[in-house]
């Protein structure tokens, strides 16, 4: 219960968080963008750059360490099967099983649909 808890629980935050970032970034990068000429002139570079490079930094950290937590435990799973699998030998058909399932999800949500615009773009030029 634990193990499916915790992988559950730094997935989603993993996830959560590099939403998170995705939307700061396009939202202070529209702000700045959008801002007017003369508050442009106003605020310092400095505070324009902390806000990009602080702020964001926080939440990639997050990121970064929610990932690492998921895939440290994750690979308890492997561990785990073997386990199981030397002690009870059919499993190993479950495990097959559950593998394929997981190269199809893998393959069908690695096509572009999670893609801005800008980023197909940037592909096609490649």
């Amino acid at each position: 219960g634990q193990f499916l808890t915790g992988q559950t629980k730094y997935l989603l935050l993993a996830v959560w968080a590099q939403w998170a970032w995705d939307a700061l970034h396009k939202d202070l990068v529209e702000t700045v963008l959008g801002a007017s000429f003369i508050w442009l002139q106003n605020v310092p570079t400095g505070k324009v750059l902390h806000l990009f490079s602080g702020t964001l930094n926080m939440v990639q950290d997050r990121v970064c360490s929610s990932t690492e937590l998921f895939l440290f435990q994750g690979q308890f799973v492997f561990v785990i099967s073997g386990v199981i699998i030397v002690g009870y030998p059919p499993f190993a058909i479950f495990v097959a099983f559950l593998a394929l399932v997981a190269v199809y999800i893998v393959m069908r949500t690695g096509r572009k649909q999670g893609q801005s615009e800008q980023e197909q773009e940037l592909q096609q030029d490649v």
